[in-house]
C-alpha cells in the first residue's frame, strides 16, 4: 500500500535544520540547567513509551509523533516562552522531516529509543556538554538521511516553494 508523504524541498530543508539545530541547543542548555524531577518523569514516560511501541512495530507516523513528544518536552523544559513559540511555528515541517526520515530509513525503530535514552541521560546527569554533541549528532543523522534520500530523488522537491506531495511505500 502506498502512503504518501510531504516532501520539503531542499531549500526548505536546509534552512529548517539549520534554525533547528541553533533553537534546541539552546533549548536543551536551558533544560539540562532547569530539570525538575516533573520534567525528568515526562521525558522518562516518553522514553518508555517509544520502549514499548518500538516492541509492537510502531509505525513511521507514531514514531515520528513520539519523537516530537520527546522534543517539546526540551523546549518546554527551557523555560522559555519565545523559544518555545518558535519551536511551534517549527514543529510542523520538522514532522515533516521525520516522517521523510521514517519512511526512507527502515533503522528508526532502533535509532528511536537509544538516541532518545542517551540524551536523557546526559539531561538527567546535567552533563550539558555530552548533551549537546548528542543532539548535535541526532539531529545530524536525521537531516543526513533525509537529505540522501532527497539528492536520490533528484530534488523532487526544488526551489522554496514548501512542501511537496511524493508517493513512497511505507
Amino acid at each position: 500500500r502506498g502512503a504518501f508523504v510531504a516532501q520539503l524541498s531542499r531549500q526548505d530543508l536546509d534552512e529548517v535544520y539549520t534554525l533547528r539545530v541553533v533553537l534546541e541547543r539552546f533549548a536543551l542548555e536551558r533544560t539540562v540547567e532547569f530539570a525538575g524531577e516533573t520534567l525528568i518523569k515526562d521525558f522518562l514516560e516518553t522514553v518508555e513509551a517509544m520502549q514499548a511501541a518500538t516492541s509492537q512495530e510502531v509505525t513511521e507516523q507514531e514514531a515520528a509523533e513520539l519523537d516530537l513528544r520527546f522534543h517539546d518536552l526540551i523546549y518546554q523544559g527551557s523555560n522559555h516562552r519565545r523559544l518555545l513559540d518558535s519551536w511551534g511555528n517549527l514543529r510542523p515541517q520538522i514532522h515533516v522531516l521525520l516522517l521523510n526520515r521514517n519512511v526512507a530509513h527502515r533503522d528508526f525503530r532502533e535509532q528511536l529509543v537509544a538516541s532518545h535514552r542517551a540524551l536523557l541521560n546526559a539531561i538527567v546527569d546535567g552533563d550539558r556538554e555530552r548533551a549537546l554533541v548528542l543532539l548535535d549528532e541526532h539531529l545530524h543523522g536525521s537531516y543526513q538521511r533525509v537529505s540522501a534520500m532527497h539528492a536520490a530523488d533528484g530534488g523532487a522537491a526544488t526551489g522554496s516553494g514548501g512542501a511537496s506531495t511524493n508517493e513512497r511505500q511505507g
